[in-house]
């Protein structure tokens, strides 16, 4: 006779979905270094050309122009109603920070041509875009990731670094390549920085938000934070 197993006091636990990733806003994570956005805390002169993009994190790093030919220009509802900020391939600012042993840095950019949108002043890295490409990272050796896209739609960039330099780029939310680079910033300019590529450095781009931590965020973080740039703006 066969012998049937008796299920009667077999406990099976419910399934239950994971919860739903909500947006975060930036300074609701804790080691934010950083806070740029377009729509609060940029000055700017009659002809709108921006004199100082003020830090919203506390920490005091805020960008400004070295010079008032570099001055790039604010304007008012661009991207789903939000301001950015406009630099013509010879405009940029710049802002004092100097990355630790991990961050995360995170960058709502429209490439339009030319070479950097985000590029370490004293160290070879940038971010976002090169050669006409708007998809690349250099973390100062060797590339994180070579793209080919030659999109001018706006996108939202993301680089994590590890303590063990690992650094990690993602475009949309999506991871597009990793490699071992230190990836060092060392004071950031936006827009580019003409000293690099024999005084063409520079890109045509608009930023409306940078953000910054000393620390890889978690993949909740990520996503939570990513979600809430993307409800803001609409870039995917």
């Amino acid at each position: 006779m066969p012998f049937f197993p008796q299920f009667s006091n077999l406990f099976v636990a419910p399934y239950i979905p994971p919860a739903p990733i909500s947006p975060i806003n930036p300074n609701e994570i804790l080691n934010l270094a950083l806070w740029l956005k377009s729509d609060v805390g940029v000055s700017y002169d009659e002809n709108n050309l921006v004199t100082l993009w003020e830090d919203q994190s506390g920490n005091g790093l805020d960008a400004s122009p070295p010079s008032e030919e570099h001055r790039p220009e604010y304007i008012e509802d661009f991207i789903n109603g939000n301001p950015a900020i406009y630099f013509d391939g010879t405009d940029y600012l710049t802002f004092s920070y100097t990355s630790g042993s991990e961050y995360t840095f995170f960058n709502v950019v429209k490439f339009i041509s030319g070479n950097r949108v985000i590029s370490s002043v004293n160290t070879n890295v940038l971010i976002g875009s090169y050669d006409g490409f708007s998809d690349v990272v250099y973390g100062g050796g060797a590339w994180v990731y070579q793209g080919t896209s030659t999109s001018t739609d706006w996108k939202l960039n993301a680089l994590t670094k590890t303590s063990g330099n690992l650094s990690s780029f993602y475009q949309n939310s999506i991871l597009l390549g990793s490699a071992s680079q230190s990836s060092v910033l060392d004071t950031v300019a936006i827009g580019g920085d003409p000293n690099w590529e024999n005084g063409n450095g520079t890109a045509e781009c608009y930023h409306a938000e940078i953000v910054i931590y000393d620390r890889v965020l978690t993949e909740n973080e990520l996503a939570g934070i990513s979600l809430y740039f993307n409800n803001k703006y609409a870039i995917y």
